[in-house]
């Protein structure tokens, strides 16, 4: 094999790894957008969870607002009957009202908070999502710029016979052929 030769398969071979080392970067781009977005998603999955967890909570905690409040009416109810009066004195029956009043604004608040604090859980999970679905395909794009990327600078090195190498017409390797 003549030194020509020689060099031309060793550009060969340099190109074909370059371009290989470029395809590996980009299949590594690819999966880590891939795994970024798996990742968001599982998230998401998890604050889902949470989202129904903190409305279980607020309606328990709404629940005993509620009985709570149901207990001090009872209660305001036994007092009035011990003192002498009837539970349907005006003052009684106001107080009672009042009671419950308040007892329904609290248990209100209670759910009223919990639905927020799951809506804002399942909100950063679709913002998870969405930034993580954004990524994987600014990935893909960043995957194909690599490729040609080590595609241009296979070509810019070894496309015309190497780096710093001219072949003259009298020097071209012959074809297998003839």
């Amino acid at each position: 094999m003549s030194g020509i030769e020689t060099a031309l398969l060793v550009s060969a071979a340099s190109a074909a790894a370059s371009a290989a080392a470029g395809g590996i970067g980009a299949a590594g781009t690819i999966a880590q957008g891939n795994a970024a977005y798996a990742a968001a998603k599982n998230e998401r999955a998890q604050l889902n969870r949470m989202a129904s967890e903190e409305l279980a909570v607020a309606t328990r905690g709404a629940e005993a607002k509620s009985k709570e409040a149901r207990g001090v009416q009872s209660r305001v109810q036994a007092v009035a009957a011990d003192s002498g009066g009837t539970a349907t004195d005006d003052t009684v029956l106001n107080i009672i009202g009042d009671i419950a009043r308040e007892g329904n604004v609290q248990t209100r608040d209670i759910l009223r908070t919990g639905q927020v604090k799951a809506d804002d859980l399942v909100y950063r999970g679709r913002v998870g999502v969405n930034a993580a679905r954004q990524n994987r395909s600014l990935a893909r794009w960043a995957a194909g710029g690599q490729l040609l990327s080590a595609a241009g600078d296979a070509f810019a090195k070894y496309g015309s016979g190497g780096p710093g190498t001219s072949v003259s017409p009298s020097q071209q390797p012959k074809p297998w052929w003839g």
